[in-house]
C-alpha cells in the first residue's frame, strides 16, 4: 500500500521560519505604514507653517506698499526731507516688498498666485515712478539742492509744463498727483491683487489639506488592516504550534505513560519522536513476547539477519538514512576451491571489519550468504565522502588477508532515502547501485543515481 507523502508532516524548523518571515514582512509593512502616516502629518502640518509664512508675506507686501505711500505723501505735503529719507529706506534697505515676493516664492513659486503677487509687484514700480515724479516736484516747490537727493530723485525729468510752474504750482501738482484718482485707482488695484493673491493661496491650501486629509484616512484605514492582519498572524503562529507541537506532544506523553504505540501526527520532529519511539516500544514488546534473539540475528555473525533488517527498514526514519548493500566479491569462487566451512572463516572476518567500520547506533545486517546491509542512521547524500572512505579502509583491511584466509574484497551499493518515505524504494535503488558495482568490477562502490 502506498504511503501517502503527507505522512512526513511539517518541519517545526520550516513552519518557525515561515511564519517568522510572515511576521516579519507584516511588521515591516506595518511600520512603513506608521512612518508614512507620519510624513502625512508632518506634511499637512508644513503646510499649515508654510500658509502662515507666505500669508505674512503678502501682508508685509501690503503694509510696504502703505508706508511708501504715506512717506512720500507726508514729504509732499510737508516738504520735510526725513520722510523722503524713510520712503529709500524702505525702497533701498529695508526692502520689504521683496522681502514678501521671496517668502511667497519660496512656498508658492509655480502657483497662480504668485504670479498675481507679481503682477502687484509691477503695478506697484509703475506707482512708484508717479511717486518720484511727485517727490521732484516737491523739490523743486521747496528750492532743495537737488544734488544732495537720491539718483531716483535727480533722474527724473519733469515735463516742459511742469517745469514751467511755479513753486506753489509744482506744490499743488505734487498733491494732486498722490492723491489723485489715478494714483488711488493703481494704489486700489495693487492692494486688491496682494488680497486677490491670499485668496487664491488659501483655496489652494483648502485643496491641498482636503487631499491630504483624504490620504490621512486612507492610511490610518490601512494601518487598522495591517495590525488587524498582524494580530491574525500571531495568533495563527500560536494556533499553528499548538496544533502542530503541542497538542501532539502530550498525546505522545500521554501514550508513553500508558504504554502504547503512539500516533504518528503533528510537525515533522513529532512524527520522528513518535516513531523511535514505537520502534523502542516494539522492540520492548518483542523482548517481553520472548521473541529470541535467534530470531533476528544471524548466527555465523552475531548482525541483523533477514528478518531484523526488514524490522528495522519499517521503523526507521527513511528520509534520514542512508543504505548501503554489500557483496564479498569472488565469494562463490572461494567455498568452491576452500569448501563451505573455509568460506564462513571468510564472511565472519569480514562482518567484523564491517562492523567495526561504522557508528554503534548504525545498524548492520547480514542479508544473504555474501551479502550484507548496513543502515546509516542521521545520514544523507552529504556523507558521500565519508561512505567512500570507510569502504576504502574495509577494502583496505580485507585485502591483507587474515592467516591463512585470503585477501578479498567488498563491491557496494548506496541509495539514500531523503526525499523518500518508502524503505523498500531506498532498498531497490541500493540494489541497483550493487549491480553497477558488480559490473564495474572488484573493490567498488557506486551512489544511486551517478
Amino acid at each position: 500500500m502506498k504511503i501517502s507523502v503527507t505522512r512526513r508532516g511539517l518541519s517545526i524548523r520550516k513552519i518557525n521560519i515561515i511564519m517568522l518571515i510572515i511576521a516579519i514582512v507584516a511588521s515591516v509593512a506595518l511600520v512603513g505604514s506608521m512612518m508614512w502616516t507620519k510624513h502625512l502629518y508632518r506634511k499637512t502640518r508644513g503646510i499649515t507653517q508654510d500658509a502662515l509664512e507666505w500669508r505674512g508675506g503678502v501682508h508685509l507686501f501690503i503694509d510696504a506698499t502703505d508706508y511708501m505711500t504715506e512717506q512720500m505723501r507726508s514729504f509732499v505735503i510737508t516738504g520735510k526731507k526725513d520722510y523722503l529719507d524713510n520712503y529709500m529706506t524702505e525702497v533701498n534697505v529695508t526692502k520689504r516688498r521683496d522681502k514678501a515676493l521671496e517668502t511667497v516664492k519660496e512656498y508658492k513659486s509655480d502657483s497662480p498666485a504668485y504670479k498675481e503677487l507679481c503682477k502687484a509687484m509691477e503695478e506697484k514700480t509703475v506707482l512708484m515712478e508717479m511717486e518720484y515724479y511727485a517727490a521732484r516736484l516737491t523739490v523743486e516747490a521747496y528750492g532743495y539742492d537737488i544734488s544732495t537727493f537720491p539718483d531716483e530723485i535727480k533722474n527724473v525729468v519733469l515735463s516742459e509744463e511742469d517745469a514751467a510752474l511755479s513753486q506753489e504750482e509744482k506744490d499743488n501738482a505734487a498733491e494732486g498727483m498722490l492723491f489723485g484718482e489715478e494714483y488711488l485707482h493703481a494704489k486700489d488695484s495693487i492692494v486688491f491683487k496682494a488680497h486677490e493673491c491670499i485668496d487664491m493661496m488659501e483655496d489652494e491650501l483648502i485643496t491641498e489639506q482636503a487631499d491630504l486629509s483624504s490620504q490621512l484616512k486612507t492610511q490610518v484605514f490601512i494601518e487598522h488592516i495591517l495590525t488587524f492582519l498582524y494580530i491574525v498572524i500571531m495568533l495563527s503562529i500560536v494556533f499553528v504550534n499548538k496544533k502542530l507541537v503541542i497538542e501532539p506532544l502530550k498525546r505522545l506523553v500521554g501514550r508513553i505513560r500508558e504504554g502504547q504505540n503512539a500516533e504518528e501526527e503533528g510537525a515533522y520532529e513529532i512524527r520522528f519522536a513518535s516513531k523511535t519511539y514505537n520502534l523502542i516500544y516494539n522492540s520492548d514488546v518483542q523482548n517481553k513476547e520472548k521473541v529470541s534473539y535467534d530470531a533476528t540475528h544471524d548466527k555465523l555473525t552475531g548482525l541483523y539477519n533477514r528478518e531484523g533488517f526488514d524490522f528495522l527498514g519499517k521503523n526507521v526514519d527513511i528520509e534520514t538514512t542512508s543504505l548501503l548493500i554489500l557483496n564479498v566479491d569472488d565469494y562463490k569462487k572461494i567455498v568452491d576451491e576452500n569448501g563451505s566451512d573455509f568460506g564462513d572463516r571468510v564472511l565472519y572476518r569480514a562482518s567484523g571489519i564491517i562492523f567495526r567500520s561504522f557508528r554503534s547506533q548504525d545498524y548492520i545486517c547480514r542479508l544473504g550468504e555474501d551479502e550484507f546491509a548496513v543502515i546509516m542512521i542521521n545520514s544523507g547524500p552529504e556523507h558521500k565522502e565519508l561512505i567512500t572512505s570507510k569502504v576504502a579502509s574495509i577494502n583496505k583491511q580485507l585485502s591483507k588477508g587474515g592467516g591463512e584466509l585470503p585477501p578479498v574484497s567488498v563491491s557496494v551499493g548506496v541509495a539514500f532515502g531523503a526525499g523518500r518515505i518508502i524503505f523498500s524504494d531506498v532498498l531497490k535503488q541500493a540494489d541497483k547501485a550493487l549491480e553497477k558495482a558488480k559490473s564495474k568490477g572488484k573493490n567498488t562502490v557506486v551512489f544511486s543515481g551517478d
